[in-house]
């Protein structure tokens, strides 16, 4: 499953379109887009830059969750991932 950090008017709408255009199964969990939060450590821990948005693929692998920033590269992996040539 995947899953899009997303702050609405943000790159992160990339990701959303193309599962979208791909009939993909996906969920959109708001991010609190205030500084504070960005500089959390929790944040931290999944995009070590603070920024929106990011891709967790919990169907990567069969023990960890993939993480990944910046959504010109989310949409290549979907792509390359899911999008059957």
């Amino acid at each position: 499953m995947l899953t899009i950090y997303h702050v609405p008017g943000t790159r992160g709408v990339r990701a959303i379109w193309l599962c979208e255009e791909l009939a993909l199964p996906y969920t959109v969990e708001a991010v609190d887009f205030s500084p504070e939060f960005r500089a959390s450590d929790s944040w931290r821990a999944m995009n070590p830059v603070g920024k929106v948005p990011v891709l967790r693929d919990s169907e990567h692998s069969s023990t960890d969750d993939f993480l990944m920033f910046e959504s010109g590269a989310m949409v290549q992996y979907i792509l390359d991932r899911y999008g059957n040539g």
